[in-house]
């Protein structure tokens, strides 16, 4: 069985929509890898595990999306990214750190993962339909934290602060994959991008969305 996968919203342009449909390309073919390995048997790890990894195992796909698809070899990455106030001497980890080598370009992400179901994000929107951008904007804000705290190496860098969302969705017992993705999303935040993987016959979805923002001291 393999994965599909259809890019919802790219609020983005130039080197980020490049760098985005890069990685959205080759997050399925890594999805696909998990797929063919360890769930080709009964022996084998149930397929609705690709849904319900924790944080650390979707940053380890989005690594090996970035270092064996980049074939231009211009992306170089870091996980656990630490950083340091030179103030306080606190230290921090951001999750991700991406350089774009042949435009200069800083990519500082922090990542999130969470569980949900269709029925509750129905319920959420309707309580609270700008808590999308307000969720992403707290993660945003966190990323911005570690930029501040090691802003002698970032300052005059070309530099983006990122929020990246690893969401898991169990569906309504009515709905399929495909109904699912046809639904609008009506979100529209500058910078804001989502894709959602999926396989027919399982009623689960991973959403892969957040924001990328030019940061500036």
């Amino acid at each position: 069985m393999k994965i599909e996968y259809k890019i919802i919203k790219n609020e983005l342009s130039g080197n980020q929509r490049k760098l985005l449909e890069m990685i959205f390309r080759n997050l399925k073919i890594e999805f696909d890898y998990y797929l063919e390995y360890f769930t080709k048997d009964e022996k084998s790890v149930p397929i609705e595990e690709l849904y319900e990894y924790n944080e650390r195992a979707y940053i380890g796909f989005l690594n090996n999306a970035m270092v064996r698809g980049d074939i231009s070899l211009n992306y170089y990455t870091l996980q656990e990214y630490c950083v340091k106030n030179n103030k306080t001497r606190k230290s921090g980890r951001a999750d991700f750190l991406i350089l774009d080598i042949n435009n200069r370009e800083y990519y500082l992400i922090e990542a999130k993962q969470r569980y949900t179901t269709e029925n509750a994000d129905i319920e959420s929107e309707k309580k609270n339909p700008n808590g999308t951008r307000e969720y992403l904007n707290e993660i945003l804000g966190q990323a911005e934290s570690y930029i501040h705290a090691d802003r002698e190496f970032f300052e005059n860098k070309n530099l983006f602060s990122c929020a990246l969302v690893f969401e898991s969705v169990v569906l309504n017992s009515s709905s399929t994959p495909d109904e699912y993705i046809k639904k609008p999303d009506t979100t529209s935040i500058p910078g804001y991008f989502y894709a959602c993987y999926y396989m027919q016959n399982i009623n689960r979805v991973l959403n892969v969305y957040g924001l990328i923002k030019e940061f500036s001291f």
